[in-house]
This record gives C-alpha cells, structure tokens and sequence, in this order.
C-alpha cells in the first residue's frame, strides 16, 4: 500500500472503501498491458498470479523473454507497458487528481528560472582514475566483461577530442545528490551540468561548491517567486516527483542551441521508487519527443531481467559444473544453490538459432516487485527511446552506498557474497561512478557504440549486454537468489 500527498501518485484503489492506493493490482495491470498482445498465456498468468510477492520473478522473466524473440515483441511490450503506466498513475495538485499523462498537458506555468555558475579552476589532465589494466584485471577476475577495458581505452585515447565534442553539451541530472549520479566528475572534466535534486540548503551549498571549484558550468533551478535576497542554495532546487511538468516546461527552453543528456539518476525505497520512475519518464519522454537529438543516460541495475554475452553464460555453467565440494555442503546445509543458467531465446520463433539471446534474471525477490517495474519502466524507455537517439544504459555494479547498506539485510547479503561466493564483489561508489561516467561518454562520443541508434542490434534489449560492470553476477554459478540465506549468514560475521 502507498499513500502520499501532492504529486505522482499510485492510482485509488476503487474496490476500497477507505480510499487506498495498493500497489499490487497496480503493477499487475501494467504487466498484462505489455504482453498480452504477444502473449495471452502470459498476461492471464500474471491475472491469475495469487501469490504475486513470492512469484512475481519468475513472471517478470517470461515476460521480458517475450520481448527477446524479435525486435517486434521488444518494442511493442515496452509501448504496451509504458501506455499503461501513462493509463494507471495519477498526479495530485492543489487537492485535484488528474492521470499523470493529463497533468502534463495541464500544469504548464513556466514555474522556474535557471542560475548559472562557472568553476574558477583551470581545467586539469582527464583522469578517471582507473586504468585499463585494472579493468584488464578485473575481467580476468570475472568481475566484468572484457568489453569494459576496450571502451576505457578507446575513451583514454580520445579523451581530449571527446571532452571538446561535449563542450556544447547540457548533462539534465535528475536526482543530482544520488551517490552514483556523475555529477563530480562532469564538473571536475570541465562539462555541463544542470543539478535537478530536492530543496535542501546543505546539498544544495555542496553541489554550487563543487561547480565553483571545478572548470565546469552548473545550472540549478529557482522558482521565479523565491526571494531572492537568500543565498541561492536555500531558494534553489525541486522535487521530480512533484514539480514534473513545470520541470519538463523549463528543460524545454533551457539552452534551446545546446544538446541535451537528460540522465535519471533518482533512487528510492519500495513504492517510491516506481512513482520517481515515471516522475523521470514523464520528462524523458516529452524532451525526446520535443527536443530532438536530446540523448537519455541510465544506470542499469544488474538485479532486472535482460541478455546477456553468451561467453559469459557458458563460464557461469562450467562453474556451476565444477562446484567445489564445500559448495555442494554448504548447499545440502542452506541451499539448495541452483545454476545460473540464463534461458536461452530464439530470435524469429527459433528459425536462425545464431540469433538466440541468453537472457539473465539477475531480480531478487527481496528487493520486490516495485523495484523490478521501477527498473523496467526505465528499461523499457531506453528500447523505444534508441529508434531515434542515443541512449546510454550500462549495468551498475553493486556498490557500498548509503541507499543500499542502509538496509541491514541487504548489506549483509552483498558482504556475505563478496566473503564466500566469488566472482561476486561489490565496489566503493566514487570508483563506481568514475568509471560509469567514462562508460557514457564513451557512449555518447564513439559511433560504434551500441547505445547509438545507427549501430545495428537485432533486439533493442541486445543494449543491455555491452559493456558489463556487473560486480560477477553475470559469472557467477549460482543463481543469485539462491544463495541468499548463505550469504546473509556470511555477512554477519564478515
């Protein structure tokens, strides 16, 4: 159940007589919407899912296996899907409830203004901090995917020519202050950046003082009524969840002859993460549509459903196959540990077998059913967003961040799986970031990249499966969701 005021909001729940929003029926519905086009096996099996919490998984699997036989069926579910998040969530304003996709054509007040700040240092070497052969070394580990090192390399070498062909280049960052957004570091290369995150005097005053210590630009948003006689760190920022349209309304005028990257960096609980979601998709989708050439930036989480390098299918099973023997205790003891075994998907009903996609279920069911369309949402924008822009969307490591390990259970389950299940690790956020932020230049700046829309992939979903910095979880021999409990008991005590 999800109850909150002014906004995006879950729809009412109309069987309920106390008037509240639940959210099951909710993300049901938008699961039957997208597939039951392509599948009506699988939209009634979503209907006819009683114990939707402890299965939804498996579902949400098939589902996204649906969309990996053709590019058809990848693009239709994410249409389907998305149309009915527009159909079911709702925008509170003043006491008045209005569907979400209506309220942006409604609340179009040109609400807010943009200050603009210049860093006053000198721009310095491009540095990442990371080297090649430290991710050479962390693919040998099993940690990421080759392909990783290769993009790094080809962004050190160009590092100066890519930096100046971003100089024109507005970097949107909804949810700024998140700690994986690449905010630091656009800065600090000297780039672009309009910080969206919500009012709050000390991130705020954080974030204008890094842009007055860097080389780079920062624009932050300021309503037009503020008093403007306050340090503009206590008057500036907004909420994405509750000033979406006027958002959306600002981002259309600002820097008309500039290019936009408009990232979607906001990370919330439970429920509030979905609702962030669509606050996001809200936006994306009317710049995408109204701006063209503005790109789309993500961050993917490992723990959603896509495809995989089938170089990394195969080492995952020749590990499970060789299962060390205290493997097989532990398993007998807290298991059992069960393969990681992504299923394999025929492209054109299974006519041209080269074309087969493994597809990876990397969703916990801790983490709930929220999160997996929170995530899914976003998946499904970057599939029909890349017909015609570049979107850049690379898998995320697991990190030690605030918004993770703030949750007991879920830092002792990544502990525990760093302590006892190799390749499975996790990462300090900063280096994380670092290397997400090259990862998108590298996307936005080197034509052969898969998030352009001129380099073919035969499914939109084949995106998801460059460029792999997925903490081993491509690798591993065990479904992760397997292996929960030894690792929970494991990060007790480690």
């Amino acid at each position: 159940m999800s109850n909150r005021g002014e906004g995006v909001n879950w729809p009412l729940d109309e069987s309920d007589e106390h008037g509240s929003r639940k959210t099951t029926g909710t993300v049901k519905k938008v699961w039957i919407s997208a597939v039951e086009n392509a599948s009506k096996s699988l939209a009634e099996k979503v209907a006819n899912e009683k114990k939707w919490r402890q299965n939804y998984h498996h579902i949400v699997n098939e589902i996204i296996c649906e969309q990996a036989k053709d590019k058809q069926n990848a693009l239709s579910i994410a249409e389907n899907g998305l149309k009915e998040v527009y159909n079911q969530f709702t925008f509170i304003r003043d006491g008045k409830e209005l569907l979400l996709k209506d309220a942006m054509e409604t609340y179009t007040e040109d609400l807010f203004e943009s200050v603009e700040f210049s860093g006053s240092s000198k721009p310095k070497s491009i540095d990442f901090g990371i080297t090649v052969a430290e991710l050479k070394d962390l693919a040998e580990k099993s940690e990421i995917e080759p392909d990783v090192a290769d993009s790094m390399k080809v962004v050190l070498e160009n590092s100066e020519s890519f930096i100046e062909t971003l100089k024109d280049t507005w970097f949107v960052l909804l949810g700024s202050t998140s700690e994986l957004c690449p905010l630091k570091k656009l800065l600090e290369l000297g780039l672009n950046v309009v910080a969206i995150s919500r009012p709050s005097p000390k991130r705020q005053a954080k974030v204008i003082q890094l842009a007055k210590e860097s080389s780079g630009k920062l624009i932050v948003p300021v309503r037009k009524v503020a008093d403007k006689s306050k340090e503009t760190s206590e008057i500036c920022g907004a909420d994405v969840t509750v000033d979406t349209p006027e958002l959306r309304t600002w981002l259309l005028s600002l820097k008309k002859d500039k290019r936009l990257v408009i990232g979607s960096y906001i990370y919330l609980d439970g429920a509030a993460h979905v609702l962030a979601s669509c606050a996001m998709d809200a936006i994306v989708k009317d710049l995408v549509d109204k701006r063209p050439g503005t790109a789309l930036a993500y961050l993917m989480s490992p723990s959603t459903v896509y495809p995989i390098p089938a170089a990394a299918a195969e080492d995952a099973k020749a590990r499970y196959d060789e299962m060390p023997f205290s493997d097989s205790v532990l398993s007998a003891l807290m298991g059992p540990f069960k393969p990681n075994c992504p299923k394999t998907v025929l492209h054109d009903e299974g006519k041209d077998s080269e074309k087969s996609l493994k597809i990876h279920n990397g969703l916990a069911n801790f983490q709930g059913p929220s999160y997996a369309l929170a995530k899914t949402i976003q998946n499904w924008r970057c599939s029909l967003a890349r017909e015609s822009t570049v979107v850049s969307s690379n898998i995320t490591p697991s990190c030690c961040t605030e918004s993770v390990f703030h949750v007991a259970a879920a830092a002792r389950v990544l502990r525990g799986m760093k302590y006892r299940f190799a390749p499975l690790t996790y990462y300090e956020p900063e280096w994380a970031s670092n290397l997400m932020t090259a990862l998108l230049i590298y996307d936005l700046c080197y034509p052969d990249s898969p998030a352009n829309p001129q380099t073919h992939l035969d499914n939109p979903l084949e995106l998801f499966s460059s460029n792999g910095v997925h903490s081993g979880f491509w690798r591993s021999p065990y479904e992760s969701e397997t292996i929960g409990k030894a690792a929970y008991f494991y990060g007790i005590f480690n």
